[in-house]
């Protein structure tokens, strides 16, 4: 039992110290002769800390510490299927990618089924199944992740590529140009290098802008009527006590 305790202490040395970049772990036995009795003490120095016990450390802290007991024991005796839930709960984003591409990476002799809310932790899976409700019923879909990317790149492989030809049949051709072909807006003569009695209109002068301002504008009070329609309209107010005839 000892041989095999030293073994699994240098083990979670290694995994604790590839973990946190810099710590150190301790496994010992409470009673070496009768290892059964009492347990193990599990001690970790996060870096730049002290020895603290397991108990003693924070969220993230104990996770990280208990990671690198579960690889150190994997390394030693391994176990083909793993079920982990919220494991990455109390890390940052940091410590998250570091446990997951461990897992990615070194693990390739077990599954592992891991419930994760996080995305640098489930963009990593082989498979994703994914939990919902609708109708107050649950649901699951299965996806794989390697056929979306697949997807996306070919996607965005013809993008530049569509790209890349509109910017070079832009480079090599001009836009036309236009000639206004209106008999109203063009004087006859032709200037050379224009078409014949083709000319591009003249820039409105400030009168016709004051005048299209005047037409347009709803709010545009209108000027003092014409003698006859003055007429028409106050001999049309003659019911009203006013007589046509006086005016």
């Amino acid at each position: 039992v000892s041989t095999q305790s030293t073994w699994v202490t240098e083990r979670l040395k290694e995994m604790y110290r590839m973990l946190t970049f810099g710590g150190d772990a301790e496994l010992e036995l409470v009673d070496s002769v009768d290892p059964f009795s009492e347990g193990v003490q599990f001690s970790v120095r996060p870096p730049k800390k002290s020895w603290k016990v397991i108990s003693n450390l924070s969220g993230g802290e104990k996770t990280l510490a208990s990671m690198a007991l579960v690889f150190a024991l994997h390394h030693y005796k391994p176990t083909p299927l793993y079920c982990m839930d919220e494991i990455d709960a109390a890390l940052d984003f940091k410590n998250v990618s570091i446990v997951a591409n461990y897992i990615k990476e070194r693990t390739k002799n077990a599954q592992f089924i891991i419930i994760s809310l996080r995305n640098n932790m489930f963009e990593l899976a082989n498979r994703l199944v994914g939990i919902y409700k609708t109708h107050n019923q649950s649901k699951s879909l299965s996806i794989d992740p390697q056929r979306f990317i697949t997807r996306f790149d070919e996607k965005l492989k013809l993008d530049e590529e569509a790209a890349a030809a509109a910017a070079g049949a832009g480079g090599a051709l001009q836009p036309p140009v236009q000639w206004v072909t209106d008999a109203a807006s063009v004087a006859p003569e032709s200037v050379a290098g224009e078409p014949a009695g083709a000319r591009p209109p003249a820039e409105p002068t400030a009168q016709d802008l004051s005048k299209a301002k005047r037409e347009l504008s709803p709010n545009t009070k209108q000027g003092p009527l014409p003698a006859k329609k003055r007429h028409r309209t106050s001999a049309a107010r003659g019911p009203t006590g006013i007589s046509g005839n006086g005016i």
